[in-house]
């Protein structure tokens, strides 16, 4: 459960601040 939980947090992190740059 810990491998996929952090994959969506991995996404998720970079993915809100590559959107709030533009």
């Amino acid at each position: 459960m810990e491998a996929p939980a952090t994959f969506l947090l991995l996404p998720q992190a970079p993915s809100s601040s590559l959107n709030l740059e533009p």
